[in-house]
């Protein structure tokens, strides 16, 4: 993100129950077990590292239930009479800031601890072979992106679609723009640029759908040509050609 706005978007296939049901068989988990899960969660952050191995990260920010489980682990054992030494997871408002040598730690003593052990201090969920995942997964994600200091924030994409909803809702009220420059056609062109489109061409041919629409939109014609079908046809005259990028007779 700079500015508010996303600048580089990534999905990655990783899921904490998902890779417990495909890796962790034994409680605790044997070795060659937890090896085979940082195989896996490595090789599908392999291409966002690489794409992001240039820009620094002034602040990283985690959200959702597996964050925020982690984040409350990290805190009860940095409060824990045994563990008051251990910063890990320092309050920041109603947000924690989890740290990557802490993670290790307590990564490395989740791993050796077995549901007959008694209670685990730092679980905050039933099944602990299910938070081992997650913090795999948190771990490898901070490894490879070189994150060394994650903050919480417990708002999650319900609250993401419905501002981006609200959004929607302002810019209908708004008279026709330029929707090159709309921000919800930033991940068009990012679609774009990776399937190498002719960049130059593609915001021409958009431009004249513009004002074809906007000359229809002025005339006799339906109302239901409304900015949100403008926006519509905006991205798909800017991605009219990445059909060549598999085949031409495809695109043709």
């Amino acid at each position: 993100m700079r500015d508010g706005a996303p600048t580089s978007l990534f999905s990655v296939k990783l899921g904490a129950v998902g890779l417990t049901e495909q890796f962790i068989f034994n409680d605790p988990p044997k070795s060659k077990e937890l090896k085979a899960l940082r195989e896996e969660v490595r090789a599908a952050l392999e291409r966002p590292a690489r794409e992001l191995k240039g820009p620094r990260w002034q602040q990283a920010t985690g959200t959702s239930g597996t964050i925020l489980a982690i984040g409350t682990s990290l805190r009860l054992r940095a409060l824990s009479g045994d563990d008051r030494q251990v910063e890990g997871a320092r309050p920041a408002g109603d947000e924690i800031e989890i740290e990557k040598a802490p993670l290790d730690s307590i990564l490395g003593q989740r791993q050796r601890i077995s549901p007959n052990d008694g209670p685990c201090p730092a679980s905050v969920h039933n099944d602990h072979r299910s938070l081992l995942a997650e913090g795999q997964i948190l771990e490898g994600a901070m490894r490879a992106l070189g994150i060394d200091t994650l903050r919480t924030c417990s708002w999650a994409l319900r609250e993401g679609v419905l501002i981006d909803r609200l959004r929607e809702i302002e810019a209908e009220s708004h008279p026709p723009l330029n929707d090159l420059a709309d921000y919800r056609l930033r991940g068009v062109h990012a679609v774009g640029r990776r399937f190498g489109y002719e960049e130059t061409h593609a915001h021409q041919v958009a431009r004249l759908a513009e004002r074809i629409f906007d000359y229809l939109a002025r005339s006799s014609l339906p109302a239901s040509l409304d900015r949100h079908r403008r926006t519509m046809l905006s991205a798909a005259a800017l991605l009219h050609d990445v059909g060549y990028h598999i085949a031409h007779e495809i695109s043709s």
